[in-house]
């Protein structure tokens, strides 16, 4: 840890100082980088601040705690200061092991040979308890989020000092907050007030958590300080802008800055370690019960002087916020010292002498107390300190002219005191409204880029400002880092222009002209904000800046800067994305109008097609349960198309009722998601009664989920085709004289009610009737009387057979002197029975004519041909001369 990285002199001149902070403003962090910058450029080197906290524009009421990315501009320090957990453990280790001088600030001790320097909470802690006891309280609160570490001190400093005091304290005298910020405070404020708080004064975590925990007690109306006294810890200016003003501890975060930097110098110059202690000082005003402001704080005990010159050197040591103690004016002499000597200068010359002051002088004063940063309280304790001296002298001056002169030199003294206090608010007012002027026209500079943000013109005065913009690349470096890319600078000279495309790892950016760009001066440095919003991490911003120390909040312009940079690449990129997707819908749209040209075409092609083929198409939507039909479906169904609704049923209800089972089970096959398609040859009744045979053919489109969604068909007019094929299987399966079935067409219905038997569905009687011929006993009918012979009987019998016969029934000719009767079962009476009762009807004469066989049932028999010629056999035995 004693030695330098190898190249690097003794000292620290031309050196790099680094600071990794979760944050890089405020008056923790921010107090803390200025006094690092400060004693750095005292030792003549130059500072880089990076962050590590994300710049998101996050605004949760509890801020959660920093989570540390990978920071930039590490291997360009030469020492590294850490506050709090702003770096990993790792990356840590791995700067210890590069013998880089490394202090860690406001953090636990890690247990490695590195120093922890931390501001004196436990001390600060206990002057804030012994002060409220001084007051008469006992019963004295904290409140606060023990998660930090400088936190839980404060609270080990509040007990210790309580238990010093002979004071035990009780449970519910600890007010846990979510927090150590305004809001925080706020709702430990109302928990308090709910629990009904047992303590008269309490202690805050931070001036944040007070000034919370003060107006959340104010609004639930406790008087303040008469019902509950309340101090704070960290002296910001807010706790001065409340009623009543904010005692306050003030740990000097600054001079924890400049100790850090005296750290790395020893450790650079292989010297013993200077101390790690730092005092607090106690900023008493009225939220205590103090009437008036005052600081409580140690005075060198090599300083001479009387209780009043005393009072002064402590007002001008503590009271300040400036670099009072550690600037030299002339010689070993410090600010803080120059300030107390010249104000007792004067009075002692006017008091000794009758010597009024100078108006050089006086402008010293003025000059001097402007430089040393005065709080807002500051210049009531500089009254009361002047006045102190005042009265002190004024007891042993006699009345004269020595004493009128002592009094208008004291009175020139404090307007001169009053002008510097006055100086310091007055500039940062105008710097205020000069970042705000500056801040209105980044956002809107940065709102209307397009395209150009990488350039970073948008800073205000880019012409006097150096910066540089790097972005991720997304690939890593040989060494396994992040890979960043210079993707835009500005600067006072060409040289830093010159990175721009330069591609380096993380640690290494920003680029060493950057670096150099600004003199060191105590005031400039750099900083290194990460480039982030909430969708997306795109890199780091490096720009030279100032900062002010004593901002209430932590938000910092540079970082808003980043977060602002982000939000406007977050919009470029949606915008080039907008603009691609644009493209591609130009590209899209332009394709969807040629393909819905090709489709017109195509449609009045098939248009055309269907008008010349006289088919008719029809759009089942399924869903909605509706058809839309062409006007050629009408022209089929007979009507007018005006007459057609879209109901499915104007199809269904006109279909043959021997075709309607037939097309109603293939329509809920394909509904119910057949692969094939539907194709149906089927009758649909016209107005006039008639039908007319129409083929239907249909295919079934499926919605995204596989369901069908709509079934899409033609129906084509086959009556003429219909009807000669059916004349064509007339002539085939029947008699062409008589029209009756023929054998063959007699045997393929007999296998189908033998077919049904079997099934359980009827049962049915085969009656067999052939012409006697020859037979012994009989004669036929003398065709010279005129009577018929047996064979012109046969078809007269068949006619009259089937006449009587049904549904189900078959009536036949096996040949043209054989009569085949089948008659099936019917709920009144069986086959059998009906066809006896058939054959009783037969007229007598007629009946002579037949040799009859019958078959009472058919279930003995599988096949058609057997059934006959059991019948026929049945005929021989009644015959036996029956000759076939």
């Amino acid at each position: 840890m004693g030695t330098a990285r190898s190249g690097a002199g003794s000292g620290g001149v031309g050196r790099t100082i680094g600071v990794v902070s979760p944050l890089v403003g405020g008056f923790y962090f921010g107090a803390i980088i200025a006094g690092v910058t400060r004693a750095a450029a005292r030792a003549g080197m130059r500072v880089v601040a990076v962050q590590t906290f994300p710049t998101r524009l996050a605004r949760e009421r509890h801020q959660p705690r920093p989570v540390p990315a990978e920071p930039g501009a590490l291997a360009v320090m030469d020492a590294v200061v850490v506050i709090t957990d702003a770096l990993a453990p790792e990356r840590l280790h791995d700067l210890l092991a590069e013998s880089r001088p490394v202090v860690l600030v406001g953090t636990d001790d890690p247990g490695l040979d590195v120093p922890v320097l931390r501001p004196d909470n436990h001390g600060g802690a206990r002057a804030a308890v012994d002060h409220l006891v001084a007051h008469g309280h006992r019963r004295i609160g904290f409140v606060g989020d023990l998660e930090q570490r400088d936190i839980r001190e404060r609270h080990e400093g509040w007990l210790a000092a309580l238990t010093a005091h002979g004071i035990t304290p009780e449970d519910d005298w600890f007010h846990p907050a979510p927090g150590n910020t305004v809001p925080a405070g706020s709702d430990a404020a109302e928990a308090a007030v709910r629990a009904g708080s047992p303590t008269t004064a309490v202690l805050a975590a931070t001036d944040l958590a007070a000034i919370g925990f003060l107006r959340g007690l104010q609004r639930a109306g406790t008087v303040l300080p008469r019902d509950l006294a309340v101090v704070g810890f960290d002296h910001t200016e807010g706790g001065a802008r409340v009623t009543p003003r904010l005692t306050t501890v003030d740990p000097h975060h600054d001079r924890v800055g400049e100790l850090a930097v005296a750290h790395v110098l020893a450790q650079l110059r292989g010297e013993p370690a200077p101390t790690r202690h730092v005092p607090a000082t106690l900023v008493a005003l009225e939220s205590c019960g103090c009437a008036r402001a005052d600081t409580t704080g140690d005075v060198p005990a090599d300083e001479p002087g009387t209780p009043a010159a005393e009072d002064l050197r402590r007002v001008a040591a503590s009271a300040f916020a400036g670099p009072v103690t550690s600037r030299r004016v002339r010689g070993t002499q410090t600010l803080d010292t120059a300030w107390a000597e010249t104000v007792l200068a004067v009075l002692d010359s006017a008091a000794e002498r009758g010597t009024p002051p100078s108006s050089a002088t006086l402008r010293r004063l003025r000059d001097l107390t402007a430089a040393m940063e005065p709080y807002p309280e500051t210049l009531e304790q500089c009254v009361v300190a002047v006045r102190g001296l005042e009265e002190e002298v004024a007891a042993l001056l006699p009345a004269g002219p020595r004493a009128v002169a002592h009094r208008r030199a004291v009175t020139d003294v404090l307007l001169a005191l009053a002008q510097g206090c006055q100086r310091p608010p007055a500039a940062r007012e105008a710097a205020m409204e000069r970042t705000i002027a500056e801040q209105y026209e980044v956002d809107v500079d940065l709102a209307t880029a397009r395209g150009n943000v990488r350039c970073l013109t948008w800073l205000p005065g880019s012409g006097r400002t150096n910066a540089c913009l790097g972005l991720w690349t997304g690939r890593p470096t040989p060494s396994g880092s992040r890979e960043i890319e210079v993707a835009g600078a500005v600067a006072r000279s060409g040289t830093l222009a010159r990175s721009v495309g330069r591609r380096m790892a993380a640690a290494q950016f920003p680029p060493t002209p950057l670096l150099r760009a600004e003199p060191v001066d105590g005031a400039t440095l750099v900083f290194v904000v990460p480039v982030s919003s909430g969708e997306r991490d795109w890199g780091l911003l490096a720009v030279t800046g100032r900062l002010d120390p004593r901002m209430l909040h932590s938000r910092e312009r540079h970082q808003h800067w980043g977060a602002l940079l982000a939000l406007a690449l977050d919009e470029e990129e949606r915008l080039a994305d907008l603009q691609g997707r644009l493209g591609e819908l130009e590209q899209a749209a332009a394709e969807n109008l040629a393909l819905t040209a090709e489709r017109d075409a195509a449609d009045e092609r098939h248009r055309l097609w269907l008008t010349a083929l006289r088919h008719a198409v029809w759009d089942w939507d399924v869903t909605r349960g509706v058809v839309h039909w062409s006007p050629r479906c009408a022209e089929l169904f007979g009507i007018a198309p005006d007459e057609l609704t879209d109901s499915p049923n104007e199809w269904l209800d006109r279909a043959h009722p021997e075709d309607r089972i037939a097309l109603s089970a293939l329509l809920a096959a394909q509904l119910g998601g057949a692969n094939e398609p539907m194709r149906l040859e089927h009758r649909v009744r016209q107005p006039s009664g008639a039908y007319r045979w129409l083929l239907c053919e249909a295919v079934t489109v499926m919605d995204g989920a596989g369901v069908p969604a709509r079934l899409l068909g033609a129906l084509v007019d086959v009556t003429e085709r219909k009807e000669s094929e059916l004349a064509m299987v007339s002539g085939v399966l029947r008699e062409a004289g008589t029209g009756l079935p023929n054998r063959a067409s007699v045997l393929d219905r007999l296998g189908t009610m033998l077919g049904r038997a079997h099934r359980g569905q009827a049962d049915a009687a085969i009656a067999v009737l052939h012409a006697i011929s020859g037979v012994p006993g009989r004669r036929d009918t003398d065709a010279a009387a005129g009577g018929p012979t047996a064979t012109d009987a046969a078809p007269a019998l068949a006619e009259r057979l089937e006449a009587g016969s049904g549904q189900g029934d078959v009536v036949g000719h096996l040949d043209a002197r054989t009569v085949v009767c089948a008659l099936v079962d019917h709920p009144d009476a069986s086959g059998a029975a009906r066809l006896a009762a058939a054959l009783d009807e037969l007229p007598g004469q007629q009946r002579r004519l037949f040799a009859v066989g019958v078959v009472p049932s058919v279930l003995p028999f599988d096949d058609p041909a057997d059934a006959v010629r059991a019948a026929e056999a049945v005929a021989a035995r009644e015959a036996p001369g029956l000759a076939r």
